[in-house]
């Protein structure tokens, strides 16, 4: 998409597609411009909601907590499985009982390592997603500190450092005395930035 300046056939900066064979209407660009400006503060008011959200917080700790239980259960596993060599030794457990018995704790470790292993990832994501969270809004709220007082240029620059891609999308004409009508659909994709 293209910007086309004002002229004698149309009153206000307009943004439009080059490709004749495009399916894509233009639309005034002060439109546009609104309804991305409002869709990346939709953005950053339900990324607050996120992050500030005390539940985000309390997963994390409550996946720490089950990881820790099952890291005893496995140690508790160990110390059972020593015993079970003891009884053996001692008699007391027959080769079949000593098979069968191991066989039921490496079923029961390799469950609870599988545990351990998703409580860890998940412990993982929500501090992750925290930490990007809390690092990307404050860089989206200073750009819409200044956005309204920028030049197009610099505009221009600081879209591009919170919007990885914006798709436009229209394919109805306004009518005449409907110039005005959002009839378009305006899809944003957020920039994130390369996590450490």
């Amino acid at each position: 998409m293209t910007r086309l300046g004002t002229g004698s056939r149309n009153h206000s900066d307009t943004l439009r597609c080059p490709n004749r064979n495009c399916g894509n209407v233009s639309a005034k660009l002060e439109l546009v411009e609104s309804a991305l400006v409002e869709g990346v503060a939709r953005w950053l008011n339900d990324c607050r909601v996120n992050v500030s959200r005390k539940p985000a917080a309390d997963t994390a700790k409550a996946e720490r907590t089950a990881a820790e239980k099952v890291r005893a259960e496995l140690a508790k596993l160990d110390s059972q499985r020593e015993k079970i060599y003891s009884f053996l030794e001692q008699g007391v457990y027959s080769a079949g009982e000593f098979r069968e018995r191991m066989e039921s704790l490496e079923k029961r470790r390799t469950q609870l390592s599988e545990n351990l292993r998703q409580a860890e990832q998940a412990v993982s994501e929500a501090e992750g997603d925290r930490q990007l969270y809390a690092r990307i809004i404050p860089r989206v709220e200073r750009v819409m500190d200044i956005y309204a007082q920028s030049t197009p240029e610099e505009k221009n620059r600081l879209l591009k450092t919170i919007i990885s891609r914006a798709e436009y999308i229209k394919t109805e004409r306004n009518t005449r005395g409907n110039a005005d009508r959002c009839n378009f659909t305006l899809n944003v994709t957020p920039l994130f930035p390369e996590t450490d």
